[in-house]
């Protein structure tokens, strides 16, 4: 059985209803089912780093729980909250992947060199082609992770540049002075986000941990108005920079998730 895969790359419970699984017979054992518990449950708690387990044993983790999480009901009842309980799992599991190969991302990008999207925009794009590179991978046919995602990653920079070509194309850039005066109310938008963006973190709507809010708020200055560096960040809370980079990423993901569920935004 397969369905539609989840896109949600940020915070957040996915749907428990919503995750495609490889239909092996190595992901439906109970020793499987015990080690991807353990597994996710240390990389929720922060007990192992995105380093600590082989990829394979995390891609068989991941289908282990998605299947648990989507499996019919037959025999006992599989309780709605223990269908989100593996949800979670397989979350903290894919985003552990994700994390292990955002340098692929970063590296094609310096590799692909001068392109019309900016740095930030290709990395966005080919962090959601990795995403969905993790949840669509099938790791028991003989492909190399890293071959896979590659692929799909440079398919979607080429897409960004495509788009951007033809968006220079209708809209040539070119200085006209009324383009200073905000004349359309989506000129408000960035101010609108920021708004809401207060709104999430004074409401904690984005679920953040303790030490998840304390490390936005030192990195980006929400207290002092004055932003720190992984370093100082790091120095701050007494954590290594890796980790910082780590809960950071988790962070900012659960506030994007949150913004991107607030209806004003829509």
């Amino acid at each position: 059985m397969t369905t539609a895969t989840q896109h949600s790359t940020t915070g957040g419970c996915c749907d428990p209803e919503n995750l495609w699984y490889i239909p092996d017979r190595r992901i439906r054992t109970d020793a499987a089912a015990e080690e991807a518990i353990h597994i996710a449950g240390q990389l929720l708690s922060g007990e192992k780093s995105t380093d600590a387990y082989e990829q394979e044993v995390l891609f068989k983790a991941l289908h282990t729980c998605a299947y648990q999480a989507t499996r019919p009901v037959c025999g006992t009842p599989v309780s709605k909250a223990e269908r989100r309980r593996w949800a979670r799992r397989w979350k903290a599991i894919r985003d552990c992947i994700v994390e292990r190969n955002l340098p692929l991302v970063r590296w094609l990008i310096a590799q692909r060199g001068s392109t019309h999207a900016d740095q930030d925009a290709l990395f966005s794009e080919g962090s959601l082609a990795l995403v969905h590179a993790v949840e669509r991978f099938n790791p028991w046919l003989g492909y190399r992770f890293s071959t896979y995602a590659s692929n799909a990653i440079i398919r979607a920079m080429i897409g960004l540049g495509r788009r951007e070509q033809r968006h220079r194309n209708f809209f040539p850039v070119q200085y006209d002075a009324s383009f200073e005066r905000p004349t359309e109310p989506k000129a408000f938008y960035p101010q609108l986000c920021a708004e809401r963006l207060d709104r999430v973190l004074d409401s904690n709507a984005g679920e953040l941990t303790g030490i998840e809010s304390r490390v936005i708020a030192e990195r980006f200055g929400l207290e002092r108005g004055r932003a720190s560096t992984l370093q100082q960040t790091g120095d701050a809370v007494g954590l290594s920079t890796k980790r910082i980079r780590r809960i950071q990423y988790k962070a900012l993901q659960k506030l994007r998730d949150a913004l991107a569920e607030d209806p004003i935004l829509q």
